[in-house]
């Protein structure tokens, strides 16, 4: 059952990804999930963790592993159960609708049992009869209302775990202790931003439509990163609104960047 939990998740990370353009180079969509998220998801130590990645990739044919060498993380793609082909962005976007409209519930390894017509419980490999059974689960009003709440904690986890991942959070708030306070800052700014449903966002005095600002937003990898937090420390005047400046600067990133970095090496080397 565990590794039906595990597989679930992947493909809500995978929906995440298609919506955000994660595609390779062949248009197939991959997502990271390091061992420790997956530790901390399932509750499990690391032998199990690994177990499962084995069991969902060697057994049941339903991910693939693409290291990607240099110290980045390694590629997942994870495969439609029907076709046992790595989504597309459509195919995984359609999947996401579907999966919102079934009213699916999952919130325990146990839970999996109300989707599968398996009535061996000791029983946990995988199957196509356990996966294609998924569907759908009636909700009263109540617990679709606990689905609506759940979703939302669920996504806002995602993006974190995404951005985490994109941004090397980790690795800067290792570099930088004395930053964690700020770098964990613009991390739930960020992760707030796109979660967000209002319809504008004030960026600079300017109101721009969220799904503009949330594109910006997704374009911040660690290396507009490094650059938010050195323009914040080489910042003279006093920030009077501290969250209106990040956001502009967050937003202006990849547009400013390569002009600040310029500068500043034209600055060095004329001293």
């Amino acid at each position: 059952m565990d590794s039906k939990l595990l597989y679930s998740l992947m493909l809500d990370r995978s929906s995440l990804s298609a919506k955000n353009g994660w595609l390779d180079e062949e248009g197939r969509v991959y997502i990271f999930y390091m061992l420790e998220q997956i530790m901390a998801d399932m509750h499990c130590a690391n032998q199990k963790a690994t177990k499962l990645l084995k069991e969902l990739e060697t057994k049941a044919g339903l991910i693939e592993r693409q290291k990607q060498g240099q110290g980045k993380p390694t590629r997942i793609y994870v495969k439609d159960f029907a076709t046992g082909l790595p989504g597309d962005k459509n195919r995984q976007s359609q999947t996401h609708e579907n999966r919102e409209s079934r009213d699916v519930i999952i919130t325990s390894p146990d839970s999996w049992k109300s989707f599968t017509n398996n009535t061996n419980t000791n029983q946990t490999d995988l199957s196509q009869t356990d996966l294609i059974n998924l569907s759908v689960v009636s909700a009263d009003p109540k617990r679709k209302e606990a689905r609506i709440g759940g979703d939302k904690i669920r996504l806002r986890k995602q993006y974190e775990d995404y951005l985490r991942e994109k941004l090397s959070i980790d690795f800067f708030i290792k570099r930088n202790p004395y930053d964690a306070g700020r770098i964990n800052e613009i991390l739930e700014l960020m992760v707030d931003v796109l979660c967000s449903k209002a319809k504008t966002i004030r960026i600079s005095g300017d109101n721009k439509p969220i799904e503009v600002v949330k594109a910006q937003f997704m374009k911040i990898d660690s290396g507009h990163l490094e650059y938010i937090l050195d323009c914040f420390k080489n910042q003279i005047s006093d920030i009077r609104n501290m969250k209106q400046y990040l956001l502009a600067t967050i937003y202006n990133a990849p547009l400013t960047i390569d002009h600040y970095y310029t500068a500043k090496v034209s600055y060095d080397m004329a001293n």
